[in-house]
């Protein structure tokens, strides 16, 4: 299944003022239900000041690691992703937690692609960095108890 394709398939678990917000984040948490991924979302209903190409790319990276993260974890787990986006005044608010097998930030503080095909992937974290560098923000990652945290700090 292409990407055009999930976003056909995807079920409405958002729906935002923002079409590139929803179709992305729906067709992503689509694949996450699908792989036995417990999903949460909580969101914002607006976007304004936020270019919608940086939105792609910045909740694709993040939830594609989340799915990545979850998805390499042992069949009986308890895989789970939580995705909340808040805004207060300019400054919005990106914070994903998915559940680990064993700890990325020991593993691999570089945060480097486990994917085979290492020259079309591992992008994602430097793509993250540059969106949060060009919104004046800060990207931060880090574990509590079995879960990665991602936290995405944009100002508009």
């Amino acid at each position: 299944m292409d990407n055009f394709d999930l976003i056909d398939h995807s079920e409405p678990y958002i729906k935002t003022d923002n079409a590139i917000v929803n179709a992305i984040v729906n067709a992503k948490l689509t694949v996450a239900s699908t792989l036995g991924i417990k999903i949460s979302c909580i969101t914002v209903s607006s976007f304004d000041g936020i270019n919608e190409v940086d939105l792609c790319d910045l909740l694709s990276n993040i939830l594609e690691n989340a799915i990545t993260a979850c998805k390499d974890m042992p069949v009986d787990s308890n895989k789970f992703i939580n995705l909340e986006i808040r805004k207060e005044n300019n400054i919005y608010s990106f914070l994903i937690k998915n559940s680990i097998h064993q700890s990325v930030v020991k593993n691999n503080p570089k945060l480097k692609t486990t994917k085979n095909n290492k020259d079309n992937h591992g992008l994602g974290i430097s793509i993250i960095k540059d969106i949060t560098w060009k919104y004046n923000g800060r990207y931060d990652y880090y574990e509590i108890d079995n879960v990665f945290c991602s936290s995405v700090i944009l100002e508009t």
